[in-house]
């Protein structure tokens, strides 16, 4: 599946038990809504937009998600029984990460995660995934 890269895009996915990985780093992405079951989601997203909202709720799933490091990101999780692993970001609180450039980033993407026992993985990259 294609998207085109310029309008700006509103995505909704209900995923039950499936493998799901998207390159978005072209596509202009102003709010991602994933509910998913027992399924893998995996998300490499650009810096296109000032603004981008990405929400998951998911069972017991593998939630793994790539941003820019030119983007300032911010992530909010919920959830009994994860694992967490976030790289590049500043802890702020035992659910709360923040990128050190959050304040002066142009395009800033704010990602909360609502899960039951779930593995997540967030990493930043500045070249090749």
């Amino acid at each position: 599946m294609y998207f085109n890269p310029n309008p700006l895009w509103d995505l909704n996915f209900d995923v039950g038990a499936a493998s799901v990985n998207l390159d978005l780093t072209d596509v202009k992405v102003k709010k991602l809504k994933v509910g998913m079951g027992a399924a893998s989601f995996k998300a490499k997203l650009g810096a296109n937009t000032e603004l981008t909202d990405i929400n998951i709720e998911s069972g017991v799933s593998e939630v793994r998600i790539s941003v820019p490091e030119n983007a300032g990101c911010e992530i909010r999780t919920e959830g009994a029984l994860n694992s967490k692993d976030i790289y590049g970001f500043n802890k702020i609180s035992s659910d709360l990460y923040r990128t050190g450039n959050m304040d002066s980033a142009s395009s800033k993407i704010f990602i909360h995660i609502d899960s039951g026992v779930s593995s997540i993985r967030v990493d930043r990259y500045s070249g090749d995934w």
